[in-house]
């Protein structure tokens, strides 16, 4: 079994590229830009290669149900780790030192998610980042399971602490519905006030 490391790089290079994009629809100037880049992908994205294709031909057996032999090559990995980014930003491990925007990282990964998952009619902003990392602190000591009127009081706590403008609760239902769209969260059934936040979404490729 080989594997194609070649491709892993392109598609490396394109979610590096992506990341670039919203970085810089984020503020984040030129200065710090790479250093942002090289920290969210380090922290919080992970790519393993798919099979090579076989290059050369291979005899395959039919038998009487017309179902072949033949060999499929596995695809390569995407795996975003939210826990592990939001994380290490509660933490106050992963900054900026010259950019005061924490929240450009779990944007950013959540464009990528948004990207990957192909739903890009869904409208992302500061406020599903600040959201996000919300419903990560008010279900961290329950299993991610995040009730609605703590992630107001998480979210009341950031405005407070970074200076921003505090989210309504109608700001913060609004991103909820975002960040089911694009699968970062999932409503917990048959409960109107519940999410469950997820810590790792994964992908697959070609």
């Amino acid at each position: 079994m080989a594997w194609d490391y070649t491709r892993k790089e392109q598609k490396k290079a394109e979610i590096e590229e992506l990341l670039r994009e919203e970085m810089r629809s984020a503020g984040i100037p030129e200065t710090a830009l790479e250093d942002a880049l090289r920290k969210l992908m380090d922290s919080a994205i992970r790519i393993s290669p798919p099979e090579e294709e076989s290059r050369f031909m291979e005899m395959i057996v039919m038998n009487s149900s017309a179902r072949g032999g033949g060999k499929s090559t596995k695809p390569g990995n995407i795996r975003l780790d939210f826990g592990l980014l939001l994380e290490t930003i509660a933490g106050g491990a992963l900054t900026l030192e010259s950019v005061n925007t924490w929240w450009t990282f779990p944007f950013a990964l959540l464009m990528v998610l948004r990207s990957l998952s192909r739903n890009l009619s869904v409208q992302l902003t500061e406020t599903d980042a600040v959201t996000i990392m919300a419903m990560w602190q008010a279900g961290i000591n329950n299993g991610l399971i995040a009730k609605l009127s703590d992630i107001k009081a998480y979210a009341d706590l950031h405005a407070k602490k970074y200076g921003r403008n505090v989210l309504s609760l109608a700001d913060i239902m609004h991103s909820i519905t975002n960040l089911v769209a694009i699968g970062s969260i999932t409503p917990i059934t048959g409960v109107a006030d519940k999410w469950k936040v997820h810590e790792e979404i994964r992908f697959i490729y070609r």
